[in-house]
């Protein structure tokens, strides 16, 4: 069946009726998500990136006119994005683009005129610059480690600054009368990587691309029924679930926000198939299994031999502190291979699923022997007089 993006869109969209304050989010799948409120400045934690945030909203303008949300005719939350309906012709609207990094920021209105927009900034004024470069602008600050680049496909300037709930405001104004006006906000570890992550959003039509990866993951499977009240439900179901995912430690699904914001075993391979195999993200959901594969226990001489972490915080920060969150990996390597018949991936990760049935077995019954039949092995050159969990209670270690 072939979908129209925009009318898709425009289906399952959730309309927020005037002065009505709600909580969203979505999530950019690399590191970072954004969460705010309809109808407010700066309410929520903003776009979190390296555990904090330094981008929490924008302020738009048409002509010398704020388009102040506080007082918008309506929102709506659409997959991609929130938009603020200022009047019957003009709105704005906050894009957090997939796998970029990055926003975008876009004002609209039917009759050309000059648009500006403000990103709201965690900076100090005091110690920011904010100076064109290569078609580009950067906003510097040597307090933070993040820098940020602003582009746009249109010409545009920095007219000056403002600010909001405390927040840095510089304001970018287009150079001509427009209709529309995007403007991208890259975050990068350097001035160099942010830069150039701007121009290539600028050159690659950025908000298109965004809208279109969002409309591959939400149609790549799809359930449509003639109630639209549930196709609604299932859509957001579906992408509140895939906004989880997540690249900070290599592929993973955090198991929830804000409080839950690492990789955790068990929530990890519990949430797989719902999230990664029934919405027919099988490469996703091979790399998550990939991920925690390269972090299963392989020293024999440790007490978590053979299992995979708990919990990931970072690369050097990792607890094996569950017994069941291997066996749901082990489970979710059948699932992924049921779905796709993936006979390479089959041999690649059955190393992985030994070693944590070896790991197992040594566990509870202390036996070095493998693979074991009815007699346990010798350990440390005696034999273990004991019983054994994995034979018959009826039969014997020797």
């Amino acid at each position: 069946m072939k979908l129209d993006r925009d009318q898709f869109f425009e289906q399952v969209a959730i309309p927020v009726k005037a002065g009505q304050v709600s909580q969203y989010f979505f999530g950019d799948n690399l590191e970072g998500y954004f969460e705010g409120h309809t109808f407010s400045y700066a309410k929520g934690a903003g776009y979190i990136l390296k555990r904090r945030a330094l981008f929490h909203d924008f302020m738009s303008w048409c002509g010398e006119r704020m388009n102040d949300k506080t007082v918008a005719e309506g929102a709506t939350l659409y997959p991609y994005g929130v938009r603020h309906q200022h009047g019957p012709s003009w709105w704005d609207e906050l894009m957090l683009l997939r796998r970029r990094k990055a926003v975008a920021l876009r004002v609209f209105t039917r009759r050309p005129q000059s648009l500006a927009l403000a990103p709201l900034l965690a900076l100090n004024r005091d110690f920011v610059t904010v100076y064109p470069t290569d078609g580009a602008m950067l906003i510097s600050n040597p307090e933070r480690s993040l820098h940020i680049a602003v582009s746009s496909s249109q010409p545009f300037k920095h007219d000056g600054t403002t600010d909001r709930d405390g927040l840095f405001a510089p304001i970018f104004r287009t150079l001509q009368e427009e209709s529309e006006f995007t403007l991208y906000l890259a975050f990068g570890r350097n001035a160099e990587h942010a830069l150039a992550q701007a121009q290539r959003l600028r050159s690659e039509d950025g908000a298109r691309q965004h809208k279109l990866a969002i409309f591959d993951m939400l149609t790549r499977s799809a359930l449509f029924t003639t109630d639209m009240d549930y196709n609604r439900a299932m859509v957001w179901a579906k992408l509140s679930s895939l906004f989880l995912v997540t690249e900070e430690f290599g592929t993973g699904i955090w198991a929830g926000l804000p409080w839950f914001k690492d990789n955790w075993g068990r929530d990890t391979f519990i949430a797989l198939p719902g999230t990664l195999l029934v919405s027919g993200q099988f490469e996703d959901a091979k790399e998550v299994i990939r991920n925690f594969a390269k972090w299963q226990m392989t020293d024999p001489k440790s007490p978590d031999y053979g299992r995979i972490p708990n919990r990931v915080t970072s690369p050097t920060d990792m607890i094996y502190n569950t017994v069941d969150g291997t066996p749901w990996l082990i489970r979710e390597v059948a699932e992924y291979l049921h779905y796709t018949g993936d006979l390479a991936f089959a041999e690649e990760i059955f190393p992985m699923v030994k070693l944590a049935i070896e790991g197992t077995i040594k566990k509870i019954c202390g036996c070095e022997g493998i693979p074991h039949t009815r007699r346990c092995g010798h350990v440390d050159g005696r034999a273990d007089s004991g019983r054994c969990a994995l034979v018959s209670a009826r039969k014997s270690c020797e």
